[in-house]
């Protein structure tokens, strides 16, 4: 008796390393069913299965009578004989009425079998709510990404309202002014990296998963945190120039946040960090591509981390004038009215156009729509404004247009727009673009100026650049690699500095140099 007691132990303590494995569930029912030579099935109080092992006989709905008298714990456990099976069906958890613990085989089980099952039924138990627990903590997470990705849809559509409505009801409460972090790290290490960015953050952030880049965080940090935050503002004052890539803003101690990060970037974890400037909510569109932007010059630092390099924005440097050139180049697509309650209007178009202007094929993601929507709806564009949206000058002026029609400020002047052409000779758009240049000119301009004009009156394609250039697609792409280093700029990823630079070689090419 004490070795068949001391085999029993030994079998006990078993179920519950197995109960312990990932699989735990799984393994706990396959053993069950190996010990009666049978089967195991976790049921409700119906009988009707949830877990089986192997598959549940047919048969089973014919006991449902006294499964329900057991799960409603009008019986104890029974012993009900079924056609070729003989089963064992005990009540377990606290539940009323209770789920079903169902082993059974073609003999009735021993007494040591039957033992087995009944202890069993608790760690059974025990092990499914803890998997339902950790569904339903997935569920939610899921829930909470979701509307952490709406909240950075309506914000990147400058909806500020939609945003903070959902906001405010899952918390916390997006920031009057904040700065923009891009975290660039392996796929396997996002759930982490996110867990020390929010500890750091105390709950403060926004902290998202990028939906449209599997390997990017996205991180809408308070710009009052910190305890640099009150000399940064107070040495903020002023137009901000040319840094050297991730040192700090003058006056400006780095907050714990971005502290954690450096780190992070500096460890040799193939993270990259690109950091945007103080924006205010409103703005936050601006904010994040900046931080992109700082994420290309991050690439290519040796310690990981980037904050944007300012340079003037076109868009408030045209006034009057460009207002008035926007209106008329986005007046058809604004004024559109859709012939039917559920299909885009002018804004909504205009929104659509802006997310895949920024993101091209993965708007889709940003905006919440299929990518067949996406195509539809940029279809229609191109239909009501009368262009190409495949050729680059194209996206580069309906994006400056969308720039300038997205400030604020008084409506344009009714009198006949001006060109973009006139427009770009102004002397503050010559000294602009000069301004985009200037990093290249100090290079190699032959070589990288060169391969930039290539590569833009290409389409920004390798191959037909590779071609016009005569050198190989591998040799193309690891110039622009390099002009993104020297610009501190996304070139290859993010097609907003295309613009920028297609524009002020545009202002160059017809003015020349100021």
């Amino acid at each position: 008796m004490p070795d068949e007691d001391g085999r029993y132990v030994n079998l006990l303590r078993e179920l519950h390393v197995r109960a312990a494995r990932p699989d735990g569930l799984a393994a706990l029912l396959r053993e069950l069913a190996r010990q009666a030579g049978g089967f195991a099935v976790l049921a409700d109080h119906t009988g009707r299965p949830r877990h089986a092992f192997p598959s549940p006989p047919p048969g089973l709905d014919g006991a449902r009578e006294q499964f329900e008298r057991v799960a409603s714990g009008r019986s104890g456990p029974a012993v009900v004989s079924l056609p070729g099976h003989t089963v064992r069906v005990i009540a377990i958890g606290d539940r009323e009425p209770a789920p079903l613990l169902i082993v059974g085989g073609p003999r009735p089980a021993g007494p040591d079998a039957a033992r087995l099952i009944d202890d069993a039924a608790g760690l059974v138990w025990l092990r499914w709510r803890l998997d339902e627990h950790d569904e339903h903590r997935a569920r939610v997470d899921l829930a909470e990404q979701r509307n952490r990705q709406a909240v950075l849809t309506w914000l990147m559509s400058g909806d500020l309202r939609a945003a903070n409505l959902i906001a405010n009801a899952i918390g916390p409460e997006l920031p009057e002014r904040l700065r923009v972090y891009i975290v660039e790290c392996p796929t396997r290490a996002r759930d982490s990296t996110v867990e020390d960015c929010d500890r750091v953050a105390l709950g403060r952030a926004w902290i998202i998963r990028c939906p449209a880049y599997i390997r990017h965080i996205i991180i809408l940090a308070p710009a009052d945190a910190g305890p640099g935050a009150a000399r940064a503002r107070a040495g903020a004052a002023g137009p901000i120039g040319y840094r050297e890539p991730g040192s700090p803003e003058p006056g400006r101690e780095p907050e714990p946040l971005e502290a954690t990060l450096r780190g992070l970037a500096a460890a040799g974890t193939s993270i990259r960090v690109g950091a945007g400037h103080t924006v205010a909510l409103r703005d936050a569109a601006t904010g994040y591509k900046q931080a992109f932007h700082a994420l290309a010059a991050a690439r290519g630092n040796p310690n990981g981390f980037a904050r944007y390099s300012v340079r003037e924005d076109l868009a408030p440097l045209l006034s009057g004038g460009g207002a008035a050139w926007a209106a008329a180049v986005l007046g058809p697509l604004l004024a559109h009215l859709p012939e039917r309650s559920g299909d885009p209007g002018g804004a909504e178009l205009a929104k659509t156009l802006g997310g895949w202007l920024t993101l091209y094929g993965r708007a889709c993601v940003q905006l919440k729509i299929h990518r067949n929507t996406l195509a539809s709806r940029l279809r229609l564009v191109e239909r009501l404004l009368g262009c190409d949206l495949g050729r680059l000058p194209t996206q580069a002026r309906l994006d400056l247009a969308l720039r300038i029609h997205g400030q604020p400020g008084d409506p344009p002047r009714t009198s006949a727009p001006q060109p973009l052409d006139i427009l770009l000779g102004s002397a503050e758009s010559r000294r602009w673009a000069e301004d985009q240049l200037a990093p290249l000119s100090d290079r190699d301009p032959a070589l990288f100026t060169g391969t930039l004009r290539a590569w833009l009156e290409s389409g920004a394609r390798l191959d037909a650049t590779a071609s016009a250039l005569g050198v190989s697609v591998p040799g193309v792409r690891k110039r622009l690699v390099r002009i993104e280093e020297t610009l501190e700029r996304s070139l290859l990823n993010g097609p907003s500095a295309r613009y920028d630079l297609w524009l002020a070689l545009r202002a160059r090419d017809r003015y020349g140099p100021v």
